[in-house]
């Protein structure tokens, strides 16, 4: 149930904060985005200018949706066409179910704004570079409530077995004076 879930969390919360998983109040979301990486040089610096370029092209990528459909579906498209993330460039800058914590701190913090709202688009700017947002919708997902549900199905399953296991366990065979076969001496015969 619900309430075991989180009397669990709650009992080994030491641990689960110890992994990263910390209980919140927000549900996981799904966000769209598209990254405009400023160009390094052949020192792999990277230059105020260039940074002063991905935002413009961030900005110009941002009004070319704005002036076109301004869906999803054409954020989606815009994204697999210009993103350099090719963590999501090819499924329009979908991360579905992202947990409080999972992204940069910038990128976190606009997804998990309180007054965030289907359809809200800004650029936000991280070490990455300049991300052109679009925030898709909450979840009914809370990261620490998946965890310690999982962790308390995998130890009610290993309870479970032991179970059964102590029950159909016989006495183990060389107790019963039965003799084992040697296929190395029955190789020699």
């Amino acid at each position: 149930s619900d309430e075991e879930v989180e009397n669990y969390y709650d009992e080994n919360s030491d641990l689960f904060t110890s992994y990263g998983v910390e209980k919140s109040d927000k549900p996981n979301v799904n966000v769209r985005h598209i990254l405009i990486e400023p160009e390094a040089d052949e020192d792999g610096e990277v230059s105020d200018e260039a940074w002063e370029d991905a935002k413009a092209e961030a900005e110009r990528v941002l009004e070319e949706w704005k002036d076109g459909d301004a869906t999803e579906d054409s954020f989606g498209e815009l994204a697999n066409q210009y993103s350099a993330d090719t963590g999501s460039n090819t499924t329009g800058g979908l991360y579905e179910d992202v947990a409080p914590g999972q992204m940069v701190t910038e990128f976190n913090d606009w997804i998990f704004d309180d007054a965030r709202q289907p359809g809200d688009t800004d650029i936000v700017k991280t070490t990455y570079g300049y991300h052109i947002m679009y925030y898709v919708s909450a979840t009914e997902n809370y990261y620490w409530r998946t965890t310690a549900e999982s962790e308390l199905r995998y130890q009610d399953y290993n309870n479970i077995l032991s179970d059964i296991t102590a029950k159909y366990t016989t006495v183990p065979t060389d107790k019963l004076d039965i003799p084992t076969p040697d296929a190395f001496k029955t190789i020699q015969q």
